[in-house]
């Protein structure tokens, strides 16, 4: 099958959520804050955040796919949370990852934790990544935006899922296990998440790459019916598959 991937940029205003909702009733016209701040919120909130328990879940990853799925009319089933050491370990648990760059990229300040230094600049050409390049590379903006950005994301995403197996995932599940004690909570199990690998892999391609960014989508003044056609398309896009025309 198909797959698309879509980024939400985190300065998305005025989120909304189901009615009847914790947080419907406190933000009746939507959120009144950027988009990355509805998890803290509800962190911040316990007796809002009791209101969003669901089994072992996270209630404020419940509260966020509840505002977008929401606002923008798509059913969301799982989520993975990860933090930036989360993240470190489990692109050195797989192995790296290699990509291949246009052009340079500058590379911010290294985090704590970091396994290693990198240099100021990467690429342009292949460059192999462990996981604090990785990393680096994916919260690099000096050169150009924020949304920019997002897009080395969602392309690491991509190669990531073209150079890993489902079987690789179980093979290198102990030390996966490790790095997501502390640094990953998600509503997969091990299964799940290897055959999600998989079948990235090997059955599903990432046709789309898409984010709801300018020109395309003004997060600031943000059009949810308009987020709402532009997915629909996607999706029609992706089950006739034709290319999506604002890819």
């Amino acid at each position: 099958g198909r797959v698309a991937m879509i980024s939400i940029p985190r300065n998305l205003g005025r989120l909304k959520f189901p009615e009847g909702s914790a947080m419907a009733e406190e933000f009746p016209k939507g959120f009144n804050d950027l988009a990355n701040a509805i998890y803290p919120y509800v962190y911040s909130h316990p007796d809002i955040a009791a209101q969003y328990l669901r089994g072992s879940l996270a209630p404020e990853a419940v509260a966020l796919a509840s505002a977008i799925s929401y606002s923008m009319d798509v059913t969301i089933h799982d989520y993975v949370l990860v933090n930036m050491q989360g993240f470190i370990e489990i692109i050195d648990a797989l192995g790296g990852v290699t990509v291949t760059l246009d052009k340079k990229i500058p590379m911010p300040g290294n985090v704590p934790g970091a396994k290693s230094k990198y240099p100021p600049l990467i690429g342009p050409g292949e460059v192999e990544m462990d996981g604090t390049m990785a990393l680096g590379y994916v919260r690099s903006r000096a050169a150009d935006s924020d949304y920019s950005r997002m897009g080395r994301q969602r392309r690491l995403l991509e190669t990531l899922a073209s150079q890993t197996s489902g079987s690789d995932v179980l093979l290198k599940f102990p030390a996966l296990a490790d790095a997501m004690k502390d640094n990953i909570r998600t509503s997969l199990t091990p299964s799940e998440f290897a055959f999600l690998a998989d079948r990235l892999r090997s059955g599903a391609n990432i046709q789309e790459s898409v984010g709801l960014t300018p020109p395309l989508v003004q997060p600031g003044r943000t059009d949810y019916d308009g987020i709402k056609n532009l997915i629909d398309a996607l999706q029609e896009a992706i089950k006739t598959g034709v290319d999506f025309p604002f890819a």
